[in-house]
């Protein structure tokens, strides 16, 4: 877990889930779908007054945003997830990031996939790849697309 206050007080809150390609995608997807049903049961609220208690700061209002940040060690690794993960439909609640994106000065910056962002890349995705093109250039043109801030956006921890 990891929590964030910004200067104007409001607080953000975090689950912090690493892959370092030990499992399979579907079993991943398995863990990401247990955050959402967490999520869906209402359950953060109970999670959240738990760590303010523990560890002494005030909540006032329990019910905050929760993310899952999901940290990869590499950027392929990073796409597959995040494409895998769009079928989820979390698209603001679940966020992607490498290990290179997120060194200590960049962490709390621009460097997170996002599925929201997504439909620009998509777009992207339709006009440059024809039907017929196999699987290893449409694979190859995701990441390509994937990599490229300016065609897939990055969004901060707090956006």
């Amino acid at each position: 877990m990891l929590g964030l206050q910004d200067p104007d007080g409001f607080k953000y809150f975090f689950t912090i889930e690493y892959d370092n390609d030990s499992c399979t995608i579907p079993e991943y997807n398995k863990k990401l779908k247990g955050c959402i049903e967490y999520r869906t049961r209402k359950l953060f609220p109970q999670l959240t007054t738990h760590y303010a208690a523990k560890y002494g700061f005030k909540v006032e209002n329990p019910n905050v945003g929760w993310r899952v940040l999901n940290v990869t060690p590499d950027h392929q690794h990073r796409n597959a997830l995040f494409q895998d993960s769009l079928s989820l439909h979390a698209y603001k609640y679940l966020m992607f990031a490498s290990m290179p994106d997120i060194q200590p000065d960049k962490f709390l910056t621009a460097v997170w996939l996002r599925g929201k962002e997504y439909p620009e890349a998509k777009a992207h995705l339709a006009q440059i790849l024809p039907p017929e093109a196999s699987p290893a250039l449409q694979r190859r043109t995701h990441h390509e697309t994937l990599n490229n801030p300016e065609l897939m956006p990055r969004v901060a921890l707090v956006d």
